[in-house]
């Protein structure tokens, strides 16, 4: 993985180990990523979880999408 690169994992998923995604991070080749693991989260970081978390995450992507259009237009 070369291009910009956000990933958000929640710390207690027990579908996909959190350590995969934190592999993926250190092992992708973007100079711009991003890693974020919400302790406590579960799978569905967006769904089933506190309505505080699912703002957290929101604003989470929503930053981050902020500094890639500023990113990218220069």
């Amino acid at each position: 993985v070369s291009a910009p690169l956000l990933i958000l994992h929640g710390s207690e998923d027990k579908v996909t180990d959190p350590q995969v995604s934190q592999f993926l991070y250190h092992k992708a080749s973007s100079q711009d990523k991003t890693i974020k693991l919400y302790r406590g989260g579960y799978h569905c970081i967006l769904e089933g979880e506190s309505d505080e978390r699912i703002l957290e995450v929101i604003n989470d992507i929503i930053s981050w999408l902020d500094v890639q259009s500023v990113i990218n237009k220069n």
